[in-house]
């Protein structure tokens, strides 16, 4: 069975939190080794290549420059999107999510407030250490976007002074997303402190009194991965008809990047829970008898399969003022 297929029938079938035969220790550092640590590893690579695509941007403008600093975002969402889902560890502390990744956003306040900031060419935003102690919507991956893609975004290709300030308030975020990647990854390496609790809880920790804890934070981030894909990236602004479709409230709407970020969404969600965390009763392969039918490319409020002719593959948005379909790869 497919992973993406095999998540979508657990959430229809709707998984119980552990049964009594799982090995909890065993989940942790399946989870951890196999895709959270490489997952931020991952993302460290692609932030330091944005990082430094930036950086190259404004030393020398060019087409090709802007043309490689997107190519390195484009990479940067791509690892973000399989590491997302995990919504706790140290990710969590000093607002790094948030930071990294300030969405949804539904009212535009990110948006006005990177826009006022080129309008006053506010220089604090252009220097790393200062950017980290602003609001956190000039800081992350969605204030980045709209630097490198969004209205004006074409003259970065140009080396004038005023130019220049956007390129240097984008390297900035770039600079500050990488610092924000190396640091999660950091604290979940061997010996860390969120590392420690995470593979050897106790009844004294603050965080997981038992083993079985840890295995519950995993089946949180399974269950609301998908959840975020079906209820906030896809049904928010698809609405219920094309008048109500709001597409831009879509994550990544404006680098075309919003469907290879549900994806990576997805495939994180389906590796997370190793095979190990099942419920013995469940069979391998075909939904269990008690759950609920799910049509292929189904979105409804109880369940979501993507297509599964075939593995799944970022897909163009068409879209306008009016109507905004997902072209779906067949």
């Amino acid at each position: 069975m497919r992973p993406l297929l095999l998540a979508a029938v657990l959430l229809c079938a709707g998984l119980p939190s552990a049964h009594a035969e799982a090995d909890h220790g065993a989940i942790a550092r399946a989870a951890l080794d196999n895709v959270i640590r490489p997952g931020y590893d991952a993302l460290t690579v692609s932030t330091g290549r944005l990082k430094d695509k930036a950086e190259a941007l404004c030393a020398a403008p060019s087409a090709a420059a802007l043309t490689d600093a997107k190519e390195a975002f484009a990479a940067t969402v791509e690892s973000w999107s399989k590491v997302e889902i995990f919504r706790f560890g140290p990710i969590n502390k000093e607002h790094r999510y948030e930071r990294m990744f300030y969405w949804p956003d539904p009212k535009g306040i990110g948006l006005r407030q990177v826009k006022a900031a080129l309008a006053k060419n506010d220089e604090t935003v252009t220097q790393a250490d200062m950017l980290v102690g602003k609001s956190v919507a000039l800081q992350g991956l969605p204030a980045l976007e709209y630097l490198l893609y969004g209205d004006g975004a074409e003259t970065l290709a140009r080396g004038d002074p005023e130019v220049g300030f956007r390129c240097s308030f984008a390297a900035s975020v770039a600079t500050n997303v990488d610092r924000i990647a190396r640091g999660v990854a950091e604290e979940w390496r061997d010996g860390a402190e969120y590392s420690k609790l995470f593979l050897s809880p106790g009844p004294d920790d603050p965080l997981y009194r038992a083993p079985k804890d840890v295995t519950l934070e995993l089946y949180k981030a399974f269950t609301s991965g998908i959840e975020l894909v079906r209820d906030q990236k896809l049904g928010k602004p698809l609405g219920t008809s094309a008048e109500t479709a709001r597409p831009r409230l879509a994550a990544f709407w404006r680098s075309g990047l919003t469907f290879p970020n549900m994806v990576g969404n997805l495939e994180a969600s389906a590796r997370s829970l190793p095979r190990a965390a099942l419920p013995a009763s469940l069979p391998r392969n075909r939904p269990a008898s008690n759950s609920r039918s799910c049509s292929t490319s189904t979105v409804s409020s109880t369940c979501f399969v993507p297509p599964m002719s075939r593995s799944p593959r970022p897909c163009a948005i068409r879209h306008s003022a009016t109507n905004w379909k997902p072209c779906v790869s067949r």
